[in-house]
């Protein structure tokens, strides 16, 4: 390869070109970004030196992070990190990817809270993964301390490394286990509960992008037979640990709104759910308060 093709106008041109003839969605973004990273620069660098030259070893380090994408791993993978709510947070394959839809959850949950001058709020969160949800109320809410669950204690190690990072460590306690079984012992009531629950029906997660199918971690993907599973555990035993008053907040996938808000309506304690929709128009939040008795 040529010196003046490893300026950094003609790696991103190498990089870019590539990713394309990969079906990568956004290769020149894509190839931005790894580049910066291996040149420890920020993108106006990028645009005011186009003709800095990398060195061989930082062009072999650039090849290889495009070749890996190129093979379909996440960028956020190989970056390592990715941002929420305007938090940089660290992810590994241990852990979902967090998604933009899902900061309507921390939306939603200031709006009923945000004014709330109770120093003892208590949350929980199902499935925490990176921590996102969970580190995101807890800045944004001072007074509130957070339980914070996943089954997978490689996540929680994720999860608190972010935490402590952000400065919330103190404020959300991580456990890890199955659902409830961390507080099964315990007497703890919670003013909301909230959850990214995995939602995608077993037999379709292989024909999804193969940077979800090949990289994300399936137990936070997977939803059962029909994507419906958690919801179903969820409504049945979410009761039992929300004061009167408390709000269950969830996660939907794609045309799963209806089905959910039967879920909701038929325990006979909630109040009507309320469905938020995204940008795109899917029902993508669903919310209801536990009024404290049950409904005929």
């Amino acid at each position: 390869m040529l010196e003046v093709e490893r300026t950094i106008s003609g790696a991103l041109s190498w990089g870019s070109n590539l990713l394309r003839e990969g079906c990568i969605e956004s290769p020149r973004i894509n190839a931005e970004l790894l580049l910066r990273r291996v040149l420890k620069i920020n993108q106006a660098e990028v645009y005011l030196y186009p003709d800095r030259v990398l060195t061989q070893s930082q062009f072999s380090s650039y090849k290889s992070l495009i070749y890996r994408r190129a093979g379909g791993e996440p960028t956020q993978y190989i970056l390592g990190s990715r941002e929420f709510w305007s938090l940089d947070l660290r992810i590994t394959p241990e852990v979902l990817i967090p998604r933009r839809e899902t900061e309507l959850l921390v939306e939603e949950t200031l709006k009923i809270f945000k004014d709330e001058r109770n120093p003892s709020l208590r949350f929980m969160e199902v499935g925490t993964g990176s921590g996102a949800l969970a580190i995101a109320l807890a800045k944004e809410l001072k007074g509130c301390f957070i339980f914070a669950e996943d089954i997978s204690w490689r996540a929680i190690l994720i999860a608190r490394e972010n935490a402590r990072k952000h400065g919330v460590l103190g404020n959300i306690r991580f456990w890890a286990g199955d659902l409830f079984s961390p507080l099964r012992e315990r007497k703890c009531r919670f003013d909301l509960i909230l959850s990214n629950p995995p939602y995608i029906p077993s037999s379709t997660i292989e024909t999804l992008h193969r940077e979800i199918a090949e990289f994300e971690p399936r137990i936070a993907l997977d939803g059962g037979s029909d994507g419906l599973e958690f919801f179903r555990r969820m409504t049945k035993g979410v009761r039992a640990l929300l004061k009167e008053g408390g709000w269950l907040m969830l996660e939907l996938g794609e045309g799963q709104a209806e089905a959910v808000a039967d879920m909701i309506r038929n325990t006979g304690f909630f109040s009507p759910p309320c469905i938020i929709k995204d940008h795109s128009g899917t029902g993508r939040v669903i919310r209801a308060r536990n009024e404290g008795r049950r409904h005929n």
